[in-house]
């Protein structure tokens, strides 16, 4: 069985984008949110979106789950803020993911996060991600008003 839909989040990127987040806060009992730039979400309690990969390997095996493939939450992906925020921000995670899903390249594979608002840059980090394992890149809904977008289509 491949579990395509599955999130993590690493605590090395809380802050990483300065005043931009992400933060969690803690808005009630038992209740959060996350914060990226002007975007909030509400969130019940931690989850295990930031299990190890040993932790998320042996959850995989009491689940019957032969791979899966990670992604960022669409949370992090910055859409609404500039490319200057986005791009290095998720060029690190990146980074982290590949690092993460190296215990176990078989059964832990990765989608890149891309910056959709600087379609250049976005393609180049999808080409250097898959050179490096990754099985594809993804973007969120909110990348543009549209998705069919004409300037998407280079990605």
């Amino acid at each position: 069985m491949i579990d395509l839909h599955a999130h993590i989040f690493f605590d090395e990127l809380l802050g990483r984008a300065g005043k931009h987040g992400p933060v969690f806060r803690e808005i009630g009992p038992g209740r959060n949110e996350v914060v990226t730039g002007n975007y909030a979400w509400p969130v019940g309690e931690m989850t295990s979106l930031a299990l190890s990969a040993e932790d998320r390997l042996a959850a995989l095996d009491r689940g019957g789950i032969d791979i899966q493939v990670l992604s960022l939450s669409p949370l992090w992906l910055f859409h609404s803020s500039s490319a200057a925020i986005a791009q290095p921000f998720l060029a690190y995670a990146n980074d982290l993911l590949h690092d993460w899903v190296g215990v176990d390249r078989h059964r832990l594979r990765a989608f890149a996060a891309l910056p959709a608002q600087d379609v250049p840059a976005a393609v180049a980090e999808l080409e250097r991600n898959v050179d490096r394992g990754f099985v594809g890149g993804y973007i969120g809904s909110n990348a543009r008003t549209r998705l069919d977008d004409p300037g998407l289509y280079p990605l």
